[in-house]
Order: structure tokens, then sequence, then C-alpha cells
């Protein structure tokens, strides 16, 4: 069970749920109407989801895709009295199954950046996406993991620098430059040998 009490159930998202849709989107910030998820719906039949508890839309996401070549996950949002317990995950892993026809597949919804994931058939495909992905790890085929030996580090909101490794281990020190030169050298730049 996820959250509160009653059973949290996914299920395919309906025209009927797009009060539910505007509710969510209006909550979190965003400029949905009416229209925008109709059109989301009837151009991506199967591929939207609500999350469900006790009768009430809770979350919500789908993916918008392009042919079989793309598919980008969107419209995670959950209920803000609902968040913190793992209903937006299971929303976007519900999303994810419902792609399992697609060659790559994009999810960019968050100001953070410590560590993303490309699920792909094409692991090149994957490597070419991952470069384009703003995240100080990206994995491809395994969500996102570390191990002492693999520094790792974030970009965004996500701090900057590398941690564990002898890579991260110069992020904890104070490192000093000492440049000797000659006397009589010339007060900056290189000297000449």
């Amino acid at each position: 069970m996820i959250g509160g009490a009653g059973h949290v159930a996914l299920r395919v998202m309906t025209r009927a749920d797009i009060p539910d849709g505007l509710r969510l989107s209006g909550a979190a910030g965003w400029n949905q109407r009416e229209s925008d998820w109709r059109f989301l719906l009837e151009g991506n039949p199967e591929r939207f989801v609500v999350a469900v508890r006790d009768g009430r839309v809770i979350g919500s996401g789908g993916a918008v895709c392009y042919g079989t070549s793309l598919a980008w996950v969107c419209m995670i949002l959950v209920d803000p009295s609902e968040r913190g317990h793992g209903i937006g995950t299971r929303i976007v892993s519900g999303v994810l199954e419902s792609l399992s026809d697609m060659r790559s597949v994009g999810l960019d919804a968050t100001p953070f950046g410590l560590g993303a994931s490309v699920f792909t058939r094409d692991t090149d495909r994957g490597r070419e996406v991952a470069r384009r992905i703003d995240s100080g790890m990206v994995f491809i085929n395994q969500p996102a993991w570390t191990a002492p030996e693999i520094p790792f580090g974030g970009v965004k909101n996500s701090g900057f620098g590398r941690e564990l490794s002898d890579l991260g281990f110069g992020e904890f020190v104070n490192r000093k430059l000492v440049n000797v030169a000659p006397a009589g050298a010339p007060p900056w730049g290189p000297v000449p040998a």
C-alpha cells in the first residue's frame, strides 16, 4: 500500500478524468487547459494513467509518442496531500510499462540533475540521448545507482562536484598551487626554459 488509507490503483486515463487532470495540473501551478488534456489523450491512446485511491484520482502521468521511435514521459502529477509516498514513482513505472514498443523513452521534468536513466533496446542511441541529458550521471537500461568506486555528483539543483573514489577525494580537501620562478623572472606567465 502506498501513502495513507486505502489501496492505490493505476488505470488508463479517460476523457472523464480530464477535470481531475486540470485539478492536479492547477495544484502544480501548470497552465494546461481542457483542450490540452483532450489532445494528449486522443493522440496517445492507452499511454496515460491515473492513480486512484478510494475512488479519487490522486495522480496522473503519460507519454507523448512519436511513432515507435520516441516516447516523452510527461504530466507526472500527484495531489499535494499525497506527495512523498512513492505515488509519482508508481505512475512513472505504469507509464513505462505501456511503452515497451518504443525504441527510446525520455523524461526530464525536474529541476534536479543527480542521476537519470535511459531505457532503450538500441544502446548506441541510448548513448546519444545520454549525452544530451543535463545530469551528473546517466545510466542506460538501469535505474541510477552508485558504489564507492564510482564517482557521482549532480548538476542544477543537485549541487556540483564529485563524491566517492579518488576523483571525489579532492572535493573535500583544500589544494594549494605553489609556483616557483627563478629570481628576475617576469611577474606573471610562463618562464622560458
